[in-house]
């Protein structure tokens, strides 16, 4: 016999995929825009690919072990992806699947809204691969100091005045790293943003997301895409593309 909770879950899956048939997400509509997946059938993200060309920055963070994301847009549009994870785990599976991609730069950084050497947990289950600077019901008491830098710090060090594509999968700190990129002025620098919101970590975080979406449509993104799981998103700079 099913649980109250299983039935709950399946209902809110349900009424979930509903929305996302419809354009919806729990948060708000998606515009209505041709965006195209790049990725594995496991792993992938949908973008606008419009503006993407050989001289394009893109930066990926959290790459587990499945670059195929970062390799469909490396070769598709000629252009250098920046790939970023601390990981022990997924470096060595990332390095040794980069040596004959040559547009693909592989750096063991976290990110984070500020810089330094941070603690950082590995996960629970050895099987899985994504660690976390944010201790979760996922990751074990076992961590790591690993090197943490701002986008400010790596576009300053990169010398990129701008972002075409900023790719984050960070295990539930893309939330302070949101806010950080918008206080100090750098979303305006950034043109589309593909993000995973870990809002299932923590029931408060579902609110936190709402404020995310308001921030980002202050500073003039839209939500172009939404996943079936609710919890993909991919926005654009409205004006860049209009």
């Amino acid at each position: 016999m099913k649980t109250v909770e299983s039935l709950l879950n399946g209902y809110r899956w349900t009424r979930s995929f509903i929305r996302y048939l419809f354009g919806k997400s729990i948060f708000e509509f998606a515009y209505k825009r041709q965006t195209k997946s790049y990725g594995s059938k496991e792993c992938h993200w949908r973008i606008i690919p419009d503006n993407l060309k050989e001289d394009s920055i893109v930066y990926s963070f959290g790459l587990g072990e499945d670059i195929r994301f970062e390799s469909d847009i490396a070769r598709l549009h000629n252009c250098t992806v920046y790939a970023f994870d601390p990981t022990p785990k997924s470096l060595k599976f990332v390095e040794k699947e980069a040596k004959n991609l040559p547009l693909i730069k592989v750096y063991p950084y976290a990110l984070a809204a500020d810089d330094g050497i941070k603690k950082f947990h590995l996960p629970k289950n050895q099987n899985h691969v994504s660690g976390s600077l944010i201790e979760n019901d996922g990751t074990s008491t076992d961590t790591i100091e690993v090197p943490c830098h701002s986008i400010e710090f790596l576009m300053r060090k990169f010398g990129h005045e701008r972002i075409d594509l900023l790719k984050m999968d960070i295990e539930g700190n893309e939330y302070e790293v949101l806010e950080s990129l918008a206080a100090h002025g750098v979303l305006k620098n950034i043109n589309q943003i593909c993000v995973e919101f870990h809002f299932r970590f923590d029931k408060n975080l579902v609110k936190r997301t709402k404020h995310i979406f308001r921030i980002l449509k202050d500073c003039g993104f839209s939500l172009v895409y939404s996943a079936a799981n609710q919890e993909e998103f991919t926005f654009f700079q409205t004006k860049l593309f209009d």
